[in-house]
């Protein structure tokens, strides 16, 4: 592992976590543990269902990798949100990787606030931190009824972060895996942002050939379309308060997905390449370039309003399952490969940092030399050399 990396969870108001029940989540399962940082280094232990979660599959996913856990009360859960992005562009040793597992319909936010949320999770992503969320787990709908249109799920919809959806099922070792989407998976397109430069080509290929597509009165075609990925979500293992509990949901899928991708910013690390940073143009030119990074996933759908279909799986991209799950041995290669695009960009921030301190160096030796000039003169007269300016 590099010493240079780490992995975050964001918990927020009453979601707190028990170190001992993520120990004996590595114990159980062979696991290296990680060095856990909490901020605040006061924050409440507990046993809740989401913080242990996070805790325990990111940590597991991501081995061994040094894990910090954000905590932040808030006056409310948006109040929450706002205080954590805000904390963290102020932090110098914020995680370059955080999985978030919260969110509400984006009729729940409201625009006023996404655009101010939006600006900080762009800015986090200018930062080269590595922003996921996830997806939901009221299906496209976000909880709608008859006739009523799709409520597309928030964080997960903006197009600053990565929108981890989930599948069930599959093969291990299989070609394909067969994954299904999961039909109470969160995806769809926003309302509030439009569809994005890296997603253009993958929304307008799934618009184009999808032939179950739900009434266009339901969503928003021009929209910004997520998942951008997907994981497993079903039937998680987690331990609370020393006993084992079976958890499911897309809440399971985003710290999967983020222990994986934290193991590729370590990748990079111990290679001297940078992190992987905003993760959307990654995935979706990999995902391009190469079908196999993510295990494709064309069975199944997520729910619309009630028990309607919402978005079916589709081949490439998709908004029930996006690109599908990552597949880590193809995946280490693509980021070896570009990140050797960042070498130079690295070298020269170290020759930056590098000249700096010269200058600096010399900045405080010519300082120290000036005034020992000034000295002689004051006190030799020797000022009159230098046309009777004294300083």
């Amino acid at each position: 592992m590099s010493m240079n990396n780490s992995q975050g969870i964001a918990s927020f108001r009453d979601q707190y976590y028990d170190i001992s029940d993520c120990q004996a989540m590595w114990k159980k399962y062979d696991i290296s543990p990680s060095n856990v940082t909490n901020v605040p280094s006061d924050e409440p232990t507990g046993h809740h269902l989401e913080a242990e979660l996070d805790t325990q599959y990111i940590s597991s996913m991501g081995e061994a990798i040094p894990m910090q856990v954000w905590w932040t009360k808030g006056v409310n859960f948006e109040d929450a949100l706002i205080a954590w992005t805000q904390s963290v562009l102020a932090s110098k040793t914020a995680p370059p990787l955080f999985s978030v597992s919260y969110g509400g319909t984006e009729t729940d936010f409201g625009g006023a606030y996404i655009a101010k949320l939006n600006n900080d999770l762009m800015m986090m992503g200018t930062a080269g931190i590595s922003v996921m969320f996830a997806a939901g787990d009221s299906g496209a709908g976000g909880g709608c009824t008859g006739n009523q249109a799709f409520a597309p799920d928030y964080p997960a919809s903006s197009p600053y972060v990565t929108a981890v959806g989930g599948v069930s099922g599959g093969t291990a070792g299989k070609t394909p895996v067969g994954e299904s989407a999961w039909v109470d998976g969160g995806g769809g397109f926003s309302n509030y942002a439009p569809t994005q430069d890296y997603q253009k080509d993958a929304v307008a290929y799934y618009l184009a050939n999808e032939n179950s597509l739900p009434d266009k009165s339901k969503y928003n075609a021009t929209g910004r379309g997520f998942p951008d990925i997907a994981a497993q979500s079903v039937d998680f293992e987690i331990i609370v308060n020393g006993k084992s509990e079976a958890v499911s949901g897309t809440s399971c899928a985003s710290p999967t997905a983020g222990g994986v991708m934290a193991l590729l910013n370590d990748l990079r690390a111990q290679n001297g390449m940078a992190k992987l940073g905003f993760l959307n143009p990654f995935i979706y030119q990999t995902a391009a370039a190469d079908p196999t990074a993510f295990n494709d996933c064309t069975e199944g759908y997520n729910k619309g309003c009630g028990v309607s279909h919402g978005f079916e799986a589709y081949a490439k991209w998709d908004p029930a399952s996006g690109y599908g799950s990552p597949n880590y041995a193809v995946l280490s290669k693509k980021a070896i490969e570009t990140g050797k695009q960042t070498l130079k960009h690295v070298n020269n921030k170290k020759k930056l940092k590098l000249g700096e301190g010269l200058i600096k160096s010399k900045a405080k030796n010519g300082l120290k030399k000036l005034k020992e000039r000034m000295m002689k003169r004051l006190t030799t007269g020797e000022e009159t050399k230098y046309g009777g300016q004294a300083y």
